[in-house]
C-alpha cells in the first residue's frame, strides 16, 4: 500500500490509499479481470466484487471487510484506491 493525492470525490485533492494489484498473464491481459474477483488487499479474507451499480464506472467493494474501492491503473498495472473510509452493506454473491 502506498498514498498518492486524488480528488475522487470533487470536494479536493485528498490522500488515498492506492493498493498495487498483480497483473492478469498472458499475451493479452485483461484490466477488469485484475481489479474484479480478486483477493481483498486489506482485510486478506474477502473478494473484491464488482459494484458500479448505483457507483461510478470502476466501483468495487470487497464482500468481506465492506471497504469501498475505484479501480484505476493499467492492464500492466492495476491498482485500487481506497475511497474514504467507506464501508456498505455486503457485496450479494
Amino acid at each position: 500500500m502506498r498514498h498518492e493525492i486524488h480528488n475522487l470525490d470533487g470536494l479536493g485533492q485528498k490522500q488515498c490509499q492506492v493498493y498495487d494489484l498483480r497483473p492478469m498473464s498472458g499475451e493479452h491481459p485483461d484490466y477488469w479481470k485484475a481489479v474484479t474477483n480478486v483477493g481483498c488487499p486489506v482485510c486478506q479474507a474477502g473478494i473484491i466484487r464488482w459494484a458500479e451499480a448505483g457507483y461510478v464506472s470502476g466501483y468495487r467493494i470487497c464482500d468481506g471487510c465492506e471497504r469501498h474501492f475505484l479501480a484505476k491503473g493499467t492492464a500492466a498495472s492495476p491498482t485500487l484506491i481506497r475511497v474514504g473510509t467507506r464501508r456498505g452493506f455486503p457485496v450479494q454473491r
